[in-house]
């Protein structure tokens, strides 16, 4: 038996290397910023799961445009700054950064997306071709924002607000600001269900039984003791290390599934050796239902959490503005390089979870994995540190779109605002109890925002931009247009299907399977 011990070392140590790399990066990229101002955007940082949180400020829902040359903001506590002409990032920080702002922990759900579709391995041929056609339609649609950007020639443009605002108008831009609120809102829940699943295994290799090796245990102990607190943090500056080290410990993750999936075989069936540690529901399975559901509205669900693996579509208009020496070449070679090489890490986590562990893969597939794994508990342990260094930036992002919504730029007290704070947080805390499934919480908030962000917002704004500067002269009706045009418009219904069908296909399969 592997006990605490023997792995609990090596967990440690891998944790403090993880975050001395990630401060040192972040040491890096600070110094860069001393010597360059243009090297970094320093007003965001990104939560690693499709939005991106700014220290002062939360871009995406910002109410009205605002002057490039000086504009007022207000931090999480309220109080006003003065804020210049973003700086410039290159091409490698920024394509960092994207990469950042769409790998985010519901990675770990897209295996199960290919097990709602059958258990055999071929079931990856079609599941792998979604991804890509996915994955495509959502670069599309986000290079469409920058040239939304481009052709307004605003520089006041720097969220998708904004960018609403500056096409389609004012009195709707609330849309906007809700759909903000609602992304964080189901991100943050996905992120409170996938901290209570890795902390109850964590207690259980650690030799803790019943009910408090439970998830109910787990999220009821650090609720009060860590998120509280983190969720109550004046500034959220001195976690920015622990943001990049979320991104490192995706990465650590996707080697040791692929390693588990390819090399040794520990979960092979019928004689691996952690099998016989595994309950029944989280043994490997293959060949019971095959592709009886490839046809089935159960494909809605891996499109849903397709779309959430690559939702970062709310800050397109702040990674144009801030891209160095900006036009549409050098954005299209930066959604290029972000979205191809989300794709591919999404792939890995996909292929490597469904060829471990077939139609039996868990909304979070590291519950899949024995807690005598020494690997496994690592990763747990890693990914574990991410979410919690990601939280309270998640939690930043919806409080703020919260008050966007309901004070529209009025003064928030500190006495409402820790009122606000302590419901959301009873909120998400209660549902994360009652859902047992992070990959609900994934594939809902993938069915419902990623289809509004992914396909009509976008191509509502494209469509709008172009029938005014086609009766205003700006431009010349071709062709192309014309096909275009068709597309977006073809877009905005292939989005309304998927979000309305996949969100009933998701509850339907979770509580009335």
């Amino acid at each position: 038996m592997i006990m605490w011990q023997n792995w609990g070392t090596v967990l440690t140590g891998v944790g403090v290397a993880i975050l001395v790399v990630s401060n040192g990066v972040h040491g890096f990229v600070s110094r860069s910023i001393i010597r360059n101002p243009s090297t970094f955007p320093s007003h965001s940082l990104s939560t690693g799961d499709g939005s991106r949180t700014p220290f002062t400020r939360v871009d995406a829902g910002a109410q009205g445009s605002r002057s490039a040359k000086r504009r007022i903001q207000m931090s999480d506590s309220n109080e006003g700054q003065v804020e210049g002409d973003s700086p410039k990032s290159g091409m490698l920080i920024s394509s960092f950064n994207l990469m950042k702002g769409m790998a985010g922990a519901s990675v770990l759900a897209l295996p199960s997306g290919v097990a709602a579709v059958g258990d055999v391995p071929l079931a990856l041929v079609p599941a792998t071709a979604l991804m890509v056609s996915l994955g495509t339609l959502s670069a599309y649609s986000f290079l469409t924002i920058g040239r939304i950007c481009c052709m307004s020639g605003n520089e006041d443009v720097r969220s998708l607000n904004d960018a609403w605002t500056n096409e389609v108008g004012a009195n709707s831009a609330w849309i906007i600001s809700l759909c903000c609120f609602l992304v964080t809102f189901g991100a943050t829940l996905a992120y409170s269900i996938l901290l209570g699943d890795t902390f109850s295994s964590l207690a259980a290799t650690a030799g803790a039984k019943g009910i408090w090796a439970s998830r109910h245990a787990s999220i009821l102990a650090i609720t009060p003791t860590i998120l509280f607190q983190l969720c109550h943090l004046e500034s959220l500056a001195a976690l920015a290390p622990f943001s990049i080290a979320g991104t490192l410990c995706l990465f650590a993750t996707s080697i040791f599934m692929s390693i588990r999936a390819f090399v040794g075989g520990r979960y092979a069936l019928p004689n691996g050796a952690f099998l016989a540690s595994l309950a029944s529901e989280f043994r490997p399975t293959f060949g019971k239902i095959g592709l009886s559901k490839i046809a089935s509205p159960s494909a809605l669900i891996l499109g849903s959490m397709t779309a959430t693996s690559y939702l970062v579509h709310f800050s397109a208009p702040e990674f144009y503005s801030t891209l160095k020496d900006n036009s549409l070449p050098r954005f299209g070679a930066l959604t290029a390089i972000g979205f191809i090489a989300v794709g591919l890490l999404n792939s890995l986590f996909m292929i490597s979870g469904f060829l471990t562990f077939g139609g039996a893969c868990a909304g979070n597939v590291l519950n899949n994995y024995s807690t005598l794994d020494a690997g496994a508990s690592i990763c747990r342990g890693l990914m574990t540190f991410g979410i919690l260094g990601s939280y309270p930036f998640m939690f930043l992002a919806m409080k703020s779109a919260f008050f966007q919504l309901t004070q529209k730029g009025k003064t928030v007290s500190k006495k409402l605002k820790n009122k606000v704070t302590n419901s959301l947080l009873a909120v998400i805390i209660g549902l994360a109890l009652l859902l047992e499934d992070a990959g609900f919480a994934v594939s809902m908030n993938g069915a419902l925002m990623g289809a509004a962000i992914i396909y009509i917002f976008p191509s509502i704004m494209f469509l709008k931009a172009t029938t005014r500067r086609l009766k205003e002269g700006g431009m010349v009706r071709t062709t192309r247009l014309n096909l275009e045009r068709a597309f977006n418009k073809f877009l905005i219904g292939f989005g309304a299907i998927c979000g309305v069908s996949g969100s009933i296909v998701c509850i339907l399969e979770t509580f009335f399977p």
